[in-house]
């Protein structure tokens, strides 16, 4: 099973290098007049991976501050930007979008008459779902070839933090970024549990809450994506110990 993984990912990575040599005049930047007027962010999974991006909503926020930002996002991981100030609105997704989902997903994609996509994945469906959508301008990540359908591909090289790779979309656009902070804001129903709890155990100040685990999330589950739980247990000793 492993192997048979393996063998289909070296030829889907083939297949799109050459398809990248093959695509490259068609996919060039198109010349554009005025900034975007609506814009597209698009990553369906996971939840840490879409909380990761938005820092790079806050800077194509000061980037075009008149445009109208829209995230296509997977229906578990849509918590993750519920209450964030620089999303107009989301656009519901499968959460492991098949195949045959990604063409309902580009017409529907075509009917929004998006200006400009932000990419911030390595999958090479998305950039397709968006070029055949019309989007005239189509922003990513450039892994191993696999951004072939974009207009600025933007390449992945070493190991950098997922942050990053999203802030070098803006990067890529004209923007300088220089917050990585993530941004989560729960909601007001959210925060009145939360207290209810801290009241029901009688917390008192200063308290702390470790909530471990991570890396499960609709259709894959990545036990390797997990901080150790002694990594856990260390930071509550510190804790204490302060």
């Amino acid at each position: 099973m492993a192997l048979t993984a393996w063998l289909r990912e070296r030829a889907i990575t083939a297949g799109c290098r050459v398809l990248s040599v093959v695509s490259r005049p068609w996919n060039r930047p198109p010349r554009q007049a005025a900034p975007p007027r609506r814009i597209l962010v698009l990553r369906p999974c996971c939840l840490g991976d879409v909380l990761l991006t938005t820092p790079l909503l806050a800077a194509l926020a000061a980037l075009y501050p008149d445009a109208e930002l829209v995230y296509a996002v997977g229906q578990h991981s849509a918590a993750a930007l519920a209450q964030n100030p620089h999303v107009d609105r989301l656009l519901s997704l499968p959460d492991r979008p098949t195949r045959a989902d990604w063409n309902t997903i580009a017409r529907r994609l075509r009917r929004e008459r998006f200006d400009l996509a932000v990419l911030p994945l390595r999958t090479p469906l998305a950039p397709l779902a968006a070029r055949r959508a019309g989007i005239l301008r189509r922003v990513g990540l450039d892994s191993a070839g696999r951004g072939f359908a974009l207009t600025d591909r933007v390449p992945v090289r070493g190991a950098r933090h997922e942050t990053d790779l999203a802030l070098d979309l803006a990067r890529a656009l004209g923007g300088e970024p220089e917050q990585r902070r993530l941004y989560y804001g729960p909601s007001a129903d959210a925060q009145m549990r939360v207290v209810s709890l801290l009241v029901e155990h009688d917390a008192r100040r200063p308290y702390f809450i470790i909530h471990p685990g991570g890396g499960v999330n609709p259709g894959v589950t990545m036990d390797a994506k997990r901080w150790p739980p002694e990594r856990f247990g260390q930071v509550a000793d510190a804790l204490i110990a302060r």
